[in-house]
């Protein structure tokens, strides 16, 4: 049943093209500028990703 449905959504999204493409582009907008913002300090590094 939830496949279904997932798959009913998958296709009334790919109907409209802009649907898609604004929530990717503003995926690719954040993981291009994030590493931008936060820089090379491995302690703030540290701090975001333990590990």
């Amino acid at each position: 049943m939830m496949w279904r449905v997932f798959c009913l959504e998958l296709r009334v999204a790919f109907r409209h093209g802009a649907d898609i493409a604004g929530p990717l582009w503003f995926f690719l907008m954040v993981i291009t500028l994030f590493p931008l913002s936060v820089g090379p300090q491995p302690q703030l590094l540290a701090r975001i990703a333990p590990g």
